[in-house]
């Protein structure tokens, strides 16, 4: 404690001493309000970050229920009781590795929500923001001219924030001989990332005392000192709210419906419910994949069933970075200039894949199909949505429900009130061109994907169906120049980075990230690598039609050769890491628009080493049958797998530390537990429905010569394959018409 300071308390001290002597009883909360007021002004400029305090209610007016319950906690304090200590103790004691990038304080969740069950004041969890911002330059008064320049930087506002060429990021590259409060400010930090001021602390407080009283309380505290306060609401849960357990009535229907899909599925084979019938759909998943244009494909299924893998385990990166971790270090340039966290930092290239996967799938099935798009196009629909509508359901009604924790509400409010609103958005398959404003969320993250795929798939059948027959080389190069071209052309005029670039505000929200929706969801920015798998399956007709053996020698260099460039294009993404050294706009244009190209055709190289080539060490990997079964089920983990690292996430009593190695061990975790709800899925909804619509649709249909012929049984029907459905790389089993499509 300073010497002044030193000298106020005891003069405050003997003032009190007077008042209770004369037994005072206006002056006394007058007394404790200015200790307060000061006491908290001290704090928060003799330490680095201010200590917030338990006792901030006690500076709203006597007429707030906050500042009485405040009171009834003080007095309780003082007698030592266990339930007022418990509640101190919950607190965050204050803000400890700021400096290192540690943003949650979060104290203790549960000791603090089970303390209101025997508190005579409830009991209050809140997490409260701070943040410095930059100063603007003050005008210096001759009376601080002559301050001691220790003095000057413990007890004045910081310097201001002046101009500076972006050179450090979160926390490393920071000058050790800077001034510290620039630091907190985020003077000279790279674009996007987040200030070393910018906390969260945990306060445990009396349940009267709501997100509002307390911000107000908090910044009356704090009015003195650098930082400023936030208390969001999603950010505040009290002790009645949790344990109160009131009818959720939606919640309560969905439930109902899974109980309900669950006995349909368990009754089926004894009342012959052929549709539910999960004997058949189980053998059906067993099953090697059948041959499609003559070609075993069961080496791409292995492909899928990795690349699933490979985007489970990114997303796990990505939501480790934006939920409780006590270091910054993966979102700092260090991090985004290594070669082991390339992945994670361009996993939009995984992405890349499935729309490669759909495209030459859609290629391979149409050569053997009648041409009827439309008929394609609802069967697709009506395979793809009913799963997806069931996982929506469950984050609109029933996701808010399945737990607790420190940032419960503020993980899981915004996508349920997001999937309540833009539903509709997503079961059109519109949601990445539909949506709200810049920083609203948007229904189901990952979604975006799914409506580009749809988007491709129309727009893919309707060219293949107008064409009548594989069109010509000249006409698929165009194609490729064509969607290479808005990249290209976006990043060159209006000056957009390479590729996206997850910085720490961007991972905080994705939807308030200006380039999310026009340079990272939009279709016609994604649509190279789609037409990279046209081209792609293009080449493996001619190929196998004209029976080109391609030998082992060959064999080799297109599989291990393909597999290298695919990671020299991945790894290349690091030149562009460091945020403050932007490359050229001519440098961002090509990497935008020829990375995903590079990445695709490397990957089509390595497919048809695999797929028409001798069989190899790769070859057999690929085509174990585990590896064919997990990609059939790859779709409903692609829809789960989210929800479930969210929820992790969201009910995280402590931050953790984050490495590649935390990051892989947690992914396996997610497997195993997205696993659980994807197999239900693929029972109870996703079989069924394809089942029910394969009947549908092909009741009876015509072969190439008119002749009628009925539908095959339904295992034989699900060993058929059309097209690849969706970005998650699921190869939907079925036998469906699509198109067909002469040798030119």
């Amino acid at each position: 404690m300073s010497p002044e300071a030193l000298v106020f308390y005891l003069l405050l001290s003997a003032m009190l001493r007077g008042l209770r002597d004369s037994r005072g009883r206006r002056g006394r909360p007058q007394a404790v309000v200015a200790m307060l007021v000061v006491e908290a002004s001290l704090h928060a400029h003799a330490a680095l970050y201010p200590t917030l305090s338990f006792k901030a209610g006690l500076l709203l007016g006597p007429e707030h229920a906050c500042h009485q319950d405040t009171l009834v906690l003080q007095r309780a304090l003082k007698n030592r009781t266990v339930w007022a200590e418990r509640m101190v103790d919950a607190s965050a004691r204050g803000v400890v590795g700021g400096l290192w990038g540690a943003r949650f304080h979060l104290g203790s969740f549960d000791a603090c929500l089970s303390t209101g069950a025997v508190s005579p004041v409830g009991a209050r969890y809140c997490l409260a923001q701070l943040s410095s911002p930059a100063q603007p330059a003050p005008l210096q008064t001759q009376s601080q001219s002559h301050i001691r320049p220790h003095f000057r930087n413990r007890y004045l506002p910081p310097p201001p924030c002046e101009e500076q060429v972006a050179h450090w990021d979160q926390v490393t590259g920071l000058d050790p001989e800077s001034n510290v409060l620039h630091a907190l400010q985020g003077c000279g930090i790279a674009p996007g990332s987040i200030p070393l001021g910018e906390v969260l602390v945990a306060l445990c407080v009396p349940e009267s005392c709501g997100h509002a009283p307390l911000q107000d309380a908090l910044a009356t505290a704090l009015h003195h000192s650098a930082f400023e306060v936030r208390v969001a609401e999603e950010h505040c849960v009290g002790a009645v709210e949790l344990h109160a357990a009131p009818t959720d009535v939606p919640a309560t229907l969905f439930w109902v419906l899974v109980a309900g899909l669950s006995l349909a599925v368990v009754l089926a084979p004894s009342r012959g419910w052929s549709w539910w019938d999960w004997r058949a759909h189980g053998r059906a998943l067993a099953l090697p994949e059948p041959l499609l244009a003559g070609m075993d494909l069961n080496a791409v299924s292995g492909l899928r069933a990795i690349n699933m893998l490979l985007i489970l385990g990114s997303h796990r990166a990505f939501n480790s970075a934006r939920l409780p971790t006590a270091n910054q270090l993966i979102n700092t340039t260090e991090s985004r200039t290594s070669l082991w966290h390339a992945l994670g930092h361009h996993a939009a290239l995984l992405v890349d894949t499935c729309f490669f996967l759909s495209g030459l799938l859609m290629v391979l099935a149409a050569r053997q199909r009648h041409p009827r798009p439309l008929r394609a196009l609802v069967n697709r629909y009506l395979r793809l949505t009913p799963p997806y509508a069931m996982v929506m359901l469950f984050y609109a009604v029933a996701m808010r429900s399945m737990g607790s924790g420190p940032l419960w509400k503020a993980t899981t409010i915004p996508e349920e009130t997001a999937c309540r609103r833009w539903w509709w958005t997503n079961l059109l398959y519109v949601n990445n061109y539909v949506h709200g404003p810049p920083g609203e969320y948007g229904c189901m993250l990952q979604s975006w994907s799914l409506a580009v795929d749809m988007q491709q798939f129309v727009l893919g059948s309707l060219a293949l169906s107008l064409a009548g027959a594989l069109p010509s080389p000249a006409r698929l190069w165009s194609a490729l120049a064509l969607a290479a071209l808005p990249p290209f052309a976006a990043a060159l005029a209006y000056g957009w980075p390479p590729m996206m670039m997850w910085s720490g505000r961007a991972l905080q929200n994705p939807f308030a990230e200006p380039l999310f929706y026009p340079m990272y969801v939009a279709t016609h920015m994604r649509a190279a690598p789609y037409v990279v798998g046209v081209i792609a399956g293009c080449l493996m007709l001619r190929i196998k039609e004209r029976g080109v053996e391609l030998g082992p020698t060959r064999t080799a260099w297109l599989s291990w050769g393909g597999l290298l460039a695919m990671f020299a294009v991945l790894e290349s993404s690091v030149a562009f890491g460091d945020l403050s050294q932007p490359p050229g706009a001519l440098v961002s244009a090509l990497y935008a628009s020829l990375s995903p190209v590079l990445w695709t055709a490397a990957l089509g190289a390595l497919i048809v080493g695999v797929v028409l080539g001798e069989e190899g060490a790769m070859a057999r990997f690929l085509r174990w049958q585990p590896l064919v079964t997990l990609s059939r089920l790859s779709y409903g983990v692609y829809l789960v797998h989210f929800a479930v690292q969210l929820m992790q996430g969201g009910a995280e009593r402590t931050p953790q530390h984050v490495t590649v190695l935390t990051v892989v061990r947690s992914a396996l975790t997610d497997l195993i537990i997205s696993f659980v709800p994807s197999v239900w899925l693929y029972f109870a909804v996703e079989a069924p429905v394809r089942f029910l619509a394969k009947k549908a649709l092909s009741e009876t249909r015509s072969t190439s010569n008119g002749v009628e012929v009925k539908q095959k049984s339904m295992v034989g029907a699900e060993s058929m394959l059309e097209e690849e459905t969706s970005p998650s790389c699921l190869w939907q089993r079925r036998r469906t018409p699509s198109m067909t499509l002469h040798m030119s």
